[in-house]
């Protein structure tokens, strides 16, 4: 099977808050208080979009990941909780969720009884490629589903993938 082409959309990110004079001053919070970390993130076409929120204690060499969640009109949400004095530092990075675009697109031609036959196929490459990126018990898994994918049998028993929030964890 042909490795699926993946087109180069953009993904754009902004209105970030909180922030202070745009970015040049840190905005202040109190310890193991939430902060509520909020952007708008969208992209080009009708894809699904992901974000993730990024945190770490300057001086700190791990990230601390936190998958963002739609608060609707393209607005995305997380929160970080300081548990320390000091200077925080976060990112976000958005991206063309192609999973969430297939489950999506997967669902509605289900519900309405249209072949999937393709979608099938597309959805066992997809996984199948993001096996070949991962590695361990992650590859492992997504072997598994991708295999599931591609053999004959009835679409519903095929299409139970788990959650959206595995396929994307496992995927990214």
């Amino acid at each position: 099977m042909a490795k699926i082409p993946v087109a180069s959309g953009r993904v754009v990110i902004e209105a970030v808050t909180p922030q202070v004079d745009g970015g040049r001053y840190p905005a202040k919070r109190v310890i193991d208080e939430p902060v509520v970390i909020e952007a708008d993130v969208f992209g080009d076409g009708h894809d699904a979009i992901g974000a993730l929120l990024r945190s770490r204690k300057t001086g700190s060499r791990r990230w601390q990941e936190t998958r963002m969640t739609s608060a609707g009109n393209d607005r995305w949400r997380a929160e970080l909780t300081p548990d320390s004095l000091g200077v925080w530092q976060f990112e976000i990075e958005g991206w063309q969720d192609h999973f969430a675009t297939w489950l999506e697109g997967l669902e509605k031609k289900l519900d309405a009884g249209v072949d999937v036959s393709v979608e099938m196929d597309i959805g066992a490459r997809l996984y199948t490629d993001a096996a070949e990126r991962a590695r361990g018990a992650d590859a492992k898994r997504l072997s598994e589903i991708a295999g599931r994918l591609a053999v004959e049998g009835r679409i519903r028993d095929r299409v139970d993938l788990g959650t959206r929030e595995e396929a994307t964890r496992l995927a990214k």
